[in-house]
């Protein structure tokens, strides 16, 4: 059934997010949602493109698995299938991204052509009329006033030109295309007050829409998953990427101070990250891989202590992090270094600033967590849903 919207304002979004796959991050949990709301005719949700160099990896098992699913739903599919009510558009181009400006501006104007063209061609086959143009990565940009939108929106998910390991060819590109939608945007959607305060001078129609949970899946039978058995507790877990935000002296301190701790690590590894070794030498760590969304809460259920251990810098303050509001539905303890995106929740979440205070914290939440909290937790994240944000974003989007 479709949410209550303004059925007499029916609308299109053109939605440029990343991979569609089952780890149900920010872009599709608001996709899936805005596609059923009543003031909403459809969703287009286009993928990043796939290269035809990241075909042959497909073929020698070697992709990433985000990726190795669309190639799956395009071979199956084509290039347009749909999923809980949207439609997944995935383009294809011919090359990689080569960090060398000379080939990254062949490469880029030919993707671009490409892109446009299959765009247009589905936009057409469609009938796709009074859209909004939704832009969460910079580089749809480019096709800002190109596929016939009224309307343009940008989830400025985080600060792209401060995203780490960006070379200075992708940094400059990155910088350019997000101050140019900023300006062209008729609203800004922000996760943090920082970022809220930083981008108001450049647009007027800035919102504050912060990450959110899915508290549905927390509230169903939670069963035992056979890689958390014979781990021994008590348990601190991290659940996310691992990536260069992550503080892994806090990690390696955490492990070497308290070696009766079970550090459990859930996530993808980002390739070439060169700060996973000495982490990975302690017998009391244990690396799980990527999990599918809706197995979270039964790793999350055996987790004593949940933690957020990230660097604090340019590109973590504009982030509210997923994981903060998947720990409050599981009523967990938190320890956080202090991001961004834990302000606002000091009496809930442990905020350390250095390796010591963050492993005192943990001790703190071990001996001291009560039935109170647990149950405060959880209200707070009943408080913030995905069904709660995208009724905020449907009232923004149709006031304008």
């Amino acid at each position: 059934m479709k949410r209550s919207g303004n059925p007499s304002r029916k609308f299109n979004i053109i939605y440029f997010g990343d991979h569609w796959d089952e780890y149900l991050r920010r872009r599709q949990q608001i996709a899936a949602r805005l596609s059923k709301f009543e003031g909403v005719d459809k969703v287009i949700y286009v993928e990043l493109p796939l290269t035809m160099f990241s075909f042959l990896k497909f073929l020698m098992r070697r992709s990433l698995p985000k990726v190795a699913k669309s190639w799956r739903r395009v071979l199956n599919n084509g290039l347009m299938s749909k999923d809980d009510g949207v439609w997944i558009l995935t383009p294809v181009t011919l090359l990689p991204h080569i960090p060398v400006k000379v080939i990254a501006e062949i490469n880029r104007f030919i993707d671009y052509w490409l892109q446009l063209l299959i765009l247009r061609f589905y936009i057409r086959k469609m009938d796709i009329r009074d859209s909004i143009l939704w832009i969460s990565q910079p580089f749809a940009g480019e096709f800002i006033g190109k596929l016939g939108e009224k309307k343009i929106c940008y989830d400025r998910t985080e600060d792209f030109a401060y995203k780490h390991g960006c070379t200075s060819v992708t940094q400059g590109l990155v910088r350019k295309n997000d101050s140019d939608i900023i300006k062209k945007a008729d609203f800004v959607f922000v996760q943090t007050r920082e970022m809220l305060e930083m981008i108001t001078p450049q647009n007027k129609n800035v919102y504050l829409i912060p990450n959110a949970v899915d508290v549905s899946l927390y509230s169903k039978t939670i069963t035992d998953k056979s890689d958390m058995l014979g781990i021994p507790r008590p348990i601190m877990t991290y659940c996310g990427n691992i990536n260069s935000r992550i503080n892994f002296e806090i990690l390696e301190y955490v492990a070497a101070k308290h070696p009766e701790w079970s550090l459990v690590i859930i996530g993808h590894i980002a390739p070439g990250l060169k700060n996973l070794s000495l982490l990975k030498s302690f017998s009391n760590v244990y690396f799980l891989g990527v999990k599918p969304y809706c197995d979270l809460p039964s790793y999350l259920k055996k987790a004593d202590v949940c933690l957020m251990p990230h660097e604090i810098d340019r590109f973590t303050e504009s982030q509210s992090p997923l994981k903060l509001f998947d720990y409050l539905a599981a009523g967990k303890a938190i320890v956080s270094t202090q991001i961004a995106g834990v302000r606002g929740y000091e009496d809930i979440v442990r905020i350390g600033s250095t390796k010591e205070e963050f492993v005192s914290l943990i001790e703190d939440s071990l001996l001291n967590d009560l039935e109170t909290a647990v149950e405060r937790r959880k209200a707070i994240a009943n408080e913030n849903t995905w069904d709660k944000r995208v009724e905020d974003i449907c009232t923004i989007l149709q006031s304008h």
